[in-house]
């Protein structure tokens, strides 16, 4: 799996709150490592819910 997909799935989970996150925080330390993974995630996340944000403001 690669960046993009993960960054796929995760912003399917910040849309879809219903999906629960933390299995992709720790799959995340898993695949890229602990800090790639931290950054990934963070960023992933932070740019899904400003796009969320907007799109319903």
């Amino acid at each position: 799996m690669g960046n993009i997909d993960f960054c796929v799935f995760n912003f399917v989970q910040v849309v879809f709150a219903v999906i629960p996150g933390g299995p992709f925080e720790l799959a995340a330390g898993y695949i890229f490592g602990v800090l790639p993974g931290i950054l990934l995630c963070d960023i992933t996340m932070t740019i899904s819910s400003v796009l969320v944000f907007l799109l319903l403001s």
